[in-house]
């Protein structure tokens, strides 16, 4: 065996390891590159782009090169799968940073600057989701309907991990700090009781709902999963926050007091929104998966009838989520409130 062969050997990785090391690539060494009319690199130059590229020396610990240690979460997962319960933990973690960040650093715009944070801590792992759900589409050999409802459970219990921060963050804050962490979610809903909201008829609610879809479906279509997040840890702030708002300053409060009043009202609320998130999350992964279609697949090519089939159906499934969940808004919801209050 050769020198260079015995070098490579103790490059490669073993199985199933995405990472290397420069102790461990030791072995193989590389001069300094010449640039034609200017000075050869650097040591240092060099081992900094060593360590950003991989596949330029031969060392490779994923697909894309990227350093996946600058992602504090990432020694956690273990590629292809990971659990829900450690996105739900990290949902929660990323939420409650977003909010305390987004205060201390804006305060002006906490209730803004806070989604924004919540969205980008959260890009990578919905960049894992979509590449879990990618190999396993086209690489795994698995059924499409099973990947995507995966991925449809993980990015639901994401949502419902940001929510419920939100609510615990309305309730536990100090009440001359709310309006300052959430005015944007609040805007008018502060004074009143839960028997005060008003539900719209159903062709308003399901108008509104469908121009919801649409924005998420083109968010997710232009900026793919950082758009998808947006919308998605939008709503689910919105929906975490005035609840638990309303059971703060609502007149109404009962002996139980603002905790009880929130767990009433929501029990009311959520089987709409359950609905709802599942028709945004829908449409969300179909945006997604339609804008990597289009960079991927040349139009008319039979891999890209395949995905744009796929979105086709994936969005008829979101909207008729959205139907039902508007059915049950404006009819189911308004019942609920007249039976617990």
């Amino acid at each position: 065996m050769s020198r260079r062969t015995r070098a490579s050997l103790r490059c490669s990785p073993p199985p199933g390891s995405r990472r290397t090391s420069l102790r461990r690539c030791r072995g193989q060494r590389r001069r300094p590159r010449a640039i034609r009319g200017g000075p050869a690199q650097d040591r240092g130059t060099w081992i900094a782009e060593w360590a950003v590229t991989p596949k330029a020396t031969g060392c490779s610990w994923g697909r894309t090169g990227r350093v996946d240690s600058m992602y504090i979460f990432d020694r956690f997962y273990r590629n292809p799968a990971f659990s829900n319960g450690l996105v739900l933990a990290e949902s929660v973690v990323a939420a409650a940073l977003g909010i305390g960040c987004g205060f201390l650093l804006f305060p002006a715009e906490a209730s803004l600057i806070g989604v924004f944070l919540v969205a980008f801590a959260q890009a990578r792992t919905v960049e894992l989701l979509l590449d879990r759900n990618r190999d396993e589409i086209w690489g795994g050999g698995g059924k499409a309907d099973t990947a995507n409802l995966r991925l449809t459970i993980s990015l639901l219990v994401m949502f419902l991990a940001i929510l419920g921060t939100y609510a615990a963050a309305t309730l536990l804050a100090p009440e001359s700090k709310v309006l300052v962490l959430f005015e944007r979610q609040i805007g008018g809903y502060g004074g009143h009781s839960i028997t005060d909201v008003r539900f719209d008829d159903l062709e308003g609610v399901l108008g509104h709902n469908l121009i919801v879809l649409a924005a998420c479906f083109l968010f997710s279509l232009l900026y793919r999963h950082g758009g998808m997040l947006l919308v998605l840890a939008w709503n689910a702030s919105v929906w975490g926050v005035v609840f638990p708002y309303i059971a703060r300053t609502a007149p109404d409060v009962a002996d139980g007091g603002p905790v009880v009043y929130f767990l009433k009202s929501f029990a009311c609320i959520f089987p709409h929104l359950l609905l709802e998130a599942c028709g945004y999350v829908l449409v969300a992964m179909a945006g997604v998966f339609l804008s990597k279609g289009l960079q991927k697949y040349e139009i008319g090519s039979p891999r890209f009838n395949q995905v744009g089939l796929a979105v086709l159906r994936i969005v008829l499934l979101s909207v008729l989520f959205l139907g039902v969940a508007s059915v049950v808004e404006a009819w189911v919801a308004p019942a609920l409130i007249r039976r617990l209050f």
